[in-house]
C-alpha cells in the first residue's frame, strides 16, 4: 500500500458498531498500491500494476453483478462477513495471533491481500440481434463454477451453423449470443469439482458433450450426449447463468462453446484434452466440420472396401466425406456438384471422378444408377436440401444402399420418397459430429491427424485477421473457399459452399427432384431420421433437437 484514506466507517468498527466484525482486524478500506505478487490463477494483473483494492467486490457472475440497474454483488460484505477470505482463513499474524481482515481490504498495512475475482475483460465478437453483422467488444468472462472450464482460445473457425443462429432461422438462437463452436485453446482456470484438465492443458471444446453417466453415453449406439442439452440449447450453462457481460448486457452462450471470444467458459463434460503438440491452428477443425464428415464415413455407413460412394455437394464436409471413404477402402467416389471447380480438390481428397446435375436431362439418381449398375452402395448428402437427401436416397442400390444426411436442413423442412424405396432394402441414416463420442474420440482424431493418417491442413485456405471476421461469412456464403482461417484469435472459418445446383448450408433448393407415386413423409425440423425399411428412429441434428414446442 502507498496511500490509505480514513473513513467514517472505519471509526464505526473501532466503536464496535459495525455489524459481523471480529477483532483484532486490521482496519482501513481506502487505499492505492502496487501489486507485490499474486497468487496462482490470478490472469486480470501482474506484479507491478498499480491498483485500487475495492471494498465493494466485483464477481462478475452472479445475479447482481450481471444486472446492469445493480452494482451490489453477492459477495459483498452486506451477505457475508469478509473478516476472513474466501477461503476462510487470513493472511494476517502478529505476535502469534490471527489477524481478522476487514472488508477484505485492511488497507492500514504496508501490505495487504485481497482476493482477486478473475472476471477477465477481452475481445469477442457479439451478435446483437438476427440478421445483423457481428460487432468485436470488449466484454467481460467471469470465473469458471462447480464443473466448469475457462479457456483461452487460440483458433477458432466459422460454420454454416454459426450463420444459420445469426440469420434469425434457428428456432433455438438467443440474442444477445457469442457464436462460435469450432474452437482449441488452452485452459485458463477450473472451478471446483473440475478433474480431467488442468491449468495449462491443450484442449477442443464440444459442441456434443460426453458426461459417461446418461443412458445416451451408455449406449454404444449413438454419441448424443444429453446430460446438459436443455441449457445449452437455451444459451446458458448447467447452473441457469451465463458467463459473458458487455456492456452491462448478459451475453448468452452458443452450443455450449462460443469459441468467436479470446476466453469461453464450457462445462467439464464438453472438452476433450488433446495432444500438446497439435497445432491449434489446424486441429480446432476438428470440432465440427470434418470430424462430421470424416465420420459420417467411417461411423455411421461404415464405408467397406470395394464399395461405391457418392458425395453430394464438395464443400468441406463433403470432402471429408471423401477423405472418409477413401480411408475405408471404397474403390469408387463420385463427387456430384455443379461447380466444376471444386472437382480437382475433390479428387486430391479421393474422389475417384466428378459428375454435374446440370450435364444431363435426367434426375441425377437415375444417372447415377445408370453409371453404377442398379446404385451405389453409400451416399451422403452434405448440403442441406431436401430435395438433394431424397435424390441421394434414391441412388442408392436396391436391397443394401445406405444413405446416410450430413447436411442439416432449415427448421421445419420435410423430407419424403415413395415407400417402395426403403420396403426394397435401402437405409436412409443421419449423423451428428460424425457419430464420434467426443471426449473419447477426438484426442484420437487429433492423433490420426499428427500421424498424417487423416488431412486437416488441406482445408486451409485463407488468413484474416480478427476484425475482419464479417468478411469470412461473406466468403463462406460466396462458395468460393473451403476454410477460412484468422488470427489474433485465429479464427478458421469452414466453407460449405452454395454450389451443388440444389442449394446449399441451410437454404431450400429450386430443382429439388420429385418422384411420381405416393410419398412416404417424415417431419425434420430440428431432426435427422434414420429409416430402415418402415421404421423410424429420430436422431437429433447438429445441434441436437428442440425441447418443448
Amino acid at each position: 500500500l502507498v496511500a490509505t484514506g480514513i473513513c467514517q466507517t472505519d471509526e464505526h468498527l473501532l466503536q464496535g458498531r459495525f455489524p459481523n466484525a471480529e477483532f483484532p482486524v486490521i482496519p482501513g478500506h481506502e487505499g492505492a498500491g502496487i501489486v507485490e505478487s499474486i497468487g496462482e490463477g490470478v490472469t486480470s494483473m501482474k506484479p507491478g500494476d498499480k491498483v485500487i483494492p475495492l471494498c465493494h467486490p466485483h464477481c462478475g457472475e452472479c445475479s447482481f453483478c450481471q444486472n446492469p440497474e445493480s452494482n451490489y454483488c453477492q459477495n459483498s460484505h452486506f451477505s457475508e462477513p469478509q473478516n476472513l477470505l474466501p477461503d476462510k482463513t487470513s493472511r494476517f499474524t502478529c505476535k502469534g495471533k490471527q489477524i481478522h481482515h476487514f472488508l477484505w481490504v485492511s488497507t492500514f498495512a504496508e501490505y495487504t491481500v485481497v482476493p482477486e475475482y478473475a472476471v477477465i475483460k477481452c475481445k469477442a465478437a457479439v451478435a446483437w440481434e438476427a440478421g445483423k453483422p457481428l460487432s468485436i467488444e470488449e466484454v467481460e468472462v467471469a470465473p469458471p463454477k462447480a464443473h466448469e472450464v475457462r479457456i483461452k482460445i487460440v483458433a477458432t473457425a466459422v460454420c454454416h451453423t454459426d450463420a444459420y443462429t445469426l440469420s434469425g432461422a434457428d428456432p433455438e438462437g438467443c440474442f444477445p449470443v457469442i457464436l462460435g463452436h469450432e474452437g482449441a485453446g488452452i485452459v485458463e482456470s477450473v472451478g471446483e469439482g473440475v478433474t480431467k484438465v488442468k491449468k495449462g492443458d491443450t484442449v477442443i471444446p464440444l459442441y456434443i458433450p460426453q458426461c459417461g453417466e446418461c443412458k445416451f453415453c451408455k449406449n454404444p449406439k449413438t454419441n448424443l450426449c444429453q446430460k446438459i442439452r436443455i441449457t445449452q440449447g437455451k444459451g446458458v450453462m448447467p447452473d441457469g447463468t451465463s458467463r459473458f457481460t458487455c456492456k452491462g448486457k448478459q451475453i448468452y452462450h452458443f452450443m455450449g462453446t462460443s469459441t468467436f471470444s479470446e476466453y469461453t467458459v464450457v462445462a467439464d463434460i464438453s472438452v476433450a484434452k488433446i495432444d500438446a503438440a497439435a497445432p491449434l491452428d489446424k486441429v480446432c477443425l476438428l470440432g465440427c466440420g470434418i470430424s462430421t464428415g470424416y465420420g459420417a464415413a467411417v461411423n455411421t455407413a461404415k464405408v467397406e472396401p470395394g464399395s461405391t460412394c457418392a458425395v453430394f455437394g464438395l464443400g468441406g464436409v463433403g470432402l471429408a466425406v471423401i477423405m472418409g471413404c477413401k480411408i475405408a477402402g471404397a474403390s469408387r467416389i463420385i463427387g456430384i456438384d455443379i461447380n466444376k471447380d471444386k472437382y480437382a480438390k475433390a479428387k486430391e481428397f479421393g474422389a475417384t471422378e466428378c459428375i454435374s446435375p446440370q450435364d444431363s436431362k435426367k434426375p441425377i439418381q437415375e444417372v447415377l444408377v445408370e453409371m453404377t449398375d442398379g446404385g451405389v452402395d453409400y451416399s451422403f448428402e452434405c448440403i442441406g436440401n431436401v430435395g438433394v437427401m431424397r435424390a441421394a436416397l434414391e441412388a442408392c442400390h436396391k436391397g443394401w444402399g445406405v444413405s446416410v444426411i450430413v447436411g442439416v436442413a432449415a427448421s421445419g423442412q420435410e423430407i419424403s420418397t415413395r415407400p417402395f424405396q426403403l420396403v426394397t432394402g435401402r437405409t436412409w441414416k443421419g449423423t451428428a459430429f460424425g457419430g464420434w463420442k467426443s471426449v473419447d474420440n477426438v484426442p484420437k482424431l487429433v492423433t490420426e491427424y499428427m500421424s498424417k493418417k487423416i488431412k486437416v491442413d488441406e482445408f486451409v485456405t485463407h488468413t484474416l485477421p480478427f476484425d475482419k471476421i464479417n468478411e469470412a461469412f461473406e466468403l463462406m456464403h460466396s462458395g468460393k473457399r473451403h476454410w477460412v482461417r484468422f488470427f489474433e484469435i485465429l479464427l478458421l472459418s469452414t466453407i460449405t459452399e452454395n454450389k451443388c445446383g440444389l442449394s446449399l448450408g441451410h437454404e431450400v433448393g429450386a430443382n429439388a427432384v420429385q418422384a411420381p407415386g405416393q410419398d412416404l413423409t417424415a417431419r425434420v425440423r430440428d431432426q435427422q431420421c434414420v429409416f430402415k425399411l418402415c421404421r423410424a428412429l429420430p436422431v437429433p441434428r447438429h445441434r441436437s433437437p428442440t425441447v418443448g414446442p
